[in-house]
């Protein structure tokens, strides 16, 4: 899969989970349940994915001290997700250890490792005044810095805000991941193998049907 479609819910009603995986099914790879239903059902939240033919996505963007990201990798793979992220800022240790760990967890559990995401930045940190010593000020700089480290320290792929996707692919080697926040006006992937992430929490027009329509005309 190297143009995967991820698609992320904020749901806090079953019909409305069923509904909108249901309308998605054909058009993405990938569904990411929100907070809500998952910390209160995650098994079940996981089988409404699964029985629709789909992976299950963890987008929560684990950034905290390593023993704390570690273990919650562990709890991920135990109740069986197929992919999550982490956030970059975690530094190369934490997401070297943590890939290590999941790969490990799902050998003894006789599963197919999870693919591990990096999150190189958020598009609301785009815009944030970043210090000199850390990017001389430029966060296509930073972004680039932060995806060549998570990739080098063994994540499958990156995650990126779409503004910088393009530079962002200079440093991202061809059998990785290049995933970015999908553009509302982009009618087209515009590089080959990019991926597409979805987030109805930065933009609501995925949760209408005018977004469903526009996820679904770009599936590659």
């Amino acid at each position: 899969m190297t143009s995967p479609s991820i698609y992320c819910l904020h749901l806090e009603d079953w019909d409305h989970l069923d509904e909108r995986i249901g309308a998605l099914h054909s058009a993405v790879d990938y569904v990411a349940v929100g907070m809500d239903l998952h910390m209160e059902h995650p098994r079940e939240s996981l089988e409404r994915i699964r029985c629709r033919g789909l992976r299950a996505y963890a987008h929560f963007l684990y950034y905290d001290i390593e023993e704390v990201v570690v273990q919650a990798a562990r709890g991920l793979v135990d109740l069986g997700y197929d992919a999550f992220d982490v956030h970059a800022f975690c530094g190369a240790a934490t997401i070297s250890r943590t890939c290590a760990v999941a790969g490990e967890q799902a050998e003894q559990a006789g599963r197919v490792a999870p693919v591990v995401i990096g999150c190189a930045l958020l598009p609301s940190q785009l815009d944030l005044p970043w210090r000199a010593d850390q990017n001389s000020g430029d966060p296509e700089e930073l972004t680039s810095r932060l995806a060549e480290g998570a990739v080098s320290a063994g994540a499958d792929g990156v995650l990126v805000p779409h503004q910088v996707a393009d530079r962002v692919a200079a440093v991202v080697p061809s059998d990785k991941l290049l995933i970015a926040y999908a553009n509302p006006s982009q009618t087209s992937l515009p590089v080959q193998g990019r991926g597409q992430f979805y987030d109805w929490h930065l933009d609501t027009l995925w949760a209408t049907p005018e977004g469903i329509g526009l996820v679904q005309s770009r599936r590659p």
